[in-house]
């Protein structure tokens, strides 16, 4: 191989193994962005289900509330009805902005909040009949029972919404983990290729740099016989 001829190769080699290091780079951030944002869809349905559970809860409270006091007539079950009652409307503007977004759901967000509109209806009158305020207190048992009937309505939504978010979060989560083993697989296989590209570079320049080193020797050696020869020749005369 004439002199500087294995200069190109070696660094076609180097500037290989570059490009593949830098391709790497940026399809693992492109990957890494868009399990993120996998990420954060989930993270978001189990948001919007757990702001579901809290307003279930929220209104088993008020029940519970408005039951005592109709039972017994006890005023500061009504200061808890009230305090549950400022603490559900926050509840219930959490869920809509959870779910006013999603066109699959908004239908199902209006009818649960029809539903528990009815239901605060209903219980709010129950406890005017209560206080001797409105109609009569007999009505007092249609009313509750109609308010439990609007509670497995609620119920039923919710359920129906949170299942949804479910098979949601599960979708998600397995595109997490697809994604999660794709950008492991082409880490692996990019670094793995660029580092025996790189190798190749480092041997070959080695060997090229050896033997350069080696035949500068090889032409020290030769010039100190031939001077050494030159040298001797008149005295050999």
């Amino acid at each position: 191989m004439r002199p500087g001829a294995w200069f190109r190769p070696i660094t076609a080699i180097f500037f290989l193994a570059l490009a593949i290091l830098v391709f790497i780079g940026i399809q693992a951030y492109r990957d890494v962005r868009q399990l993120l944002d996998l990420q954060a869809q989930r993270h978001a349905a189990l948001e919007r289900q757990q702001s579901l559970d809290v307003l279930l809860l929220r209104l088993s409270d008020t029940e519970s509330a408005q039951r005592g006091f109709v039972i017994t007539g006890d005023a500061s079950y009504l200061d808890a009805y009230e305090a549950v009652l400022s603490a559900l409307a926050q509840d219930r503007r959490a869920v809509r902005d959870f779910f006013s977004s999603d066109p699959l759901q908004r239908e199902r967000l209006a009818r649960l909040d029809q539903a528990i509109a009815r239901e605060l209806d209903d219980l709010g009158r129950s406890i005017r009949l209560r206080k001797g305020t409105a109609g009569e207190r007999a009505d007092q048992r249609h009313l509750t029972r109609r308010a439990e009937e609007d509670m497995d309505a609620i119920r039923a939504i919710v359920r129906t919404m949170n299942d949804a978010d479910g098979v949601l979060a599960e979708q998600l989560a397995q595109r997490m983990r697809t994604a999660g083993r794709s950008i492991a697989r082409s880490l692996t296989l990019g670094i793995s290729v660029a580092l025996v590209l790189l190798l190749v570079f480092f041997y070959v320049l080695n060997r090229q740099v050896l033997g350069r080193l080696q035949a500068e020797r090889e032409r020290r050696r030769s010039e100190e016989m031939l001077q050494s020869l030159v040298k001797a020749a008149p005295l050999a005369v």
